[in-house]
């Protein structure tokens, strides 16, 4: 039983009090976690991993733990501010907030603070999180890097297959993979510009409400709508290759670049796209996939079969004063293949 401990390095001051037991071997907690002041440009030192995170900023906690060690049950409250790291070489900074927790929620309110250059508001909900978790996110960002973005993704994903690998090098046995607990998350986020080295897009809107959603995509059922109000491409085909969501987004374009109509749609401006998907045991169906642009517009109705990238898609496409031309699209995401219907 701690009737008060406490321990202060540097500049972080910790005390605790309250019991530890261990009926039947279970390790059982009652314990109450005070966090004076926590810095952690201090704490970034203790090992390399958080080095590589330059981690910033300062806060205080208190913390009540209960439960067992197999199902320990945490509530408090955590504020910061000034926080910042740099996670896979993309810079967070200037970070203020709080969040209050309990045996069933997260509840993350009015955040603020810079991804990259741009500035961020944001807030989150995350409820059930020891079961099924369910995650509420609203944000708006003035200016979102989607350039640093999928680079920072693509070094997470390269890191933890490097560690899987040593893993089981070290071990002689294959990584095992625990299937991913399915969530469900809602929400809407607004962009005010988003960029790229092959895009500069304006007004950027997405609202979604999904449930089943684990990596594999197999069990993702539900509803997302996209609006783009203005925007330039460049090199079209070059962006679809950064990601398959991207892909999707300009199938119009990509279709109409393939079916040459003699206009150039590497320099795309005037750009407008409008998306309605629904998902359904991961199948996603386009209710709705417009996009035009001063040189051409086109549009995508069909299915998409996202864990096995299949595609079922009838793509109208239309340049200038051309009436509109039918394109059924098969064949996968990575590879798909086109076939004009020649009776319309």
């Amino acid at each position: 039983r701690l009737r008060k401990f406490g321990v202060k390095i540097g500049s972080n001051e910790l005390s605790a009090a309250g019991a530890v037991s261990d009926p039947l071997g279970r390790g059982a907690f009652d314990l109450q976690l005070v966090g004076k002041r926590y810095v952690l440009a201090e704490l970034t030192r203790l090992t390399p991993r958080t080095r590589d995170l330059k981690l910033t900023g300062s806060g205080v906690f208190q913390i009540s733990l209960t439960g067992t060690m197999e199902k320990p049950v945490y509530a408090g409250m955590l504020q910061f501010r000034n926080l910042g790291a740099v996670i896979a070489e993309l810079p967070l900074s200037d970070f203020s907030g709080r969040v209050k927790l309990d045996d069933r929620s997260i509840n993350v309110s009015d955040i603020r603070g810079k991804v990259a250059d741009g500035s961020l508001k944001m807030f989150i909900n995350i409820f059930d999180y020891t079961k099924i978790p369910k995650i509420e996110l609203e944000a708006s960002l003035d200016r979102f890097d989607l350039g640093k973005f999928l680079a920072a993704q693509k070094k997470l994903q390269q890191d933890a297959q490097a560690a899987k690998a040593a893993k089981a090098a070290k071990t002689g046995k294959p990584a095992e993979t625990k299937p991913a607990a399915p969530i469900r998350t809602s929400g809407k986020v607004e962009i005010g510009a988003l960029t790229h080295p092959n895009a500069q897009i304006e007004k950027v809107t997405a609202v979604w409400d999904l449930w089943g959603v684990t990596p594999d995509m197999k069990k993702l059922n539900g509803t997302a709508q996209i609006d783009v109000g203005g925007g330039r491409l460049r090199n079209v085909a070059d962006l679809a290759l950064q990601s398959p969501v991207v892909k999707v987004l300009v199938y119009p374009i990509l279709i109409i670049q393939k079916l040459s109509f003699g206009v150039d749609l590497n320099n795309i401006s005037d750009l407008r796209i409008a998306g309605d998907y629904l998902f359904k045991d991961g199948v996603m169906t386009l209710r709705r996939s417009e996009m035009g642009s001063s040189a051409a517009q086109g549009s995508a109705l069909g299915t998409i079969n996202l864990p096995a990238e299949l595609l079922d898609l009838i793509v109208t496409a239309q340049v200038g004063t051309i009436k509109p031309v039918d394109v059924a699209v098969t064949g996968t995401v990575t590879t798909p293949k086109t076939k004009v219907k020649v009776g319309k």
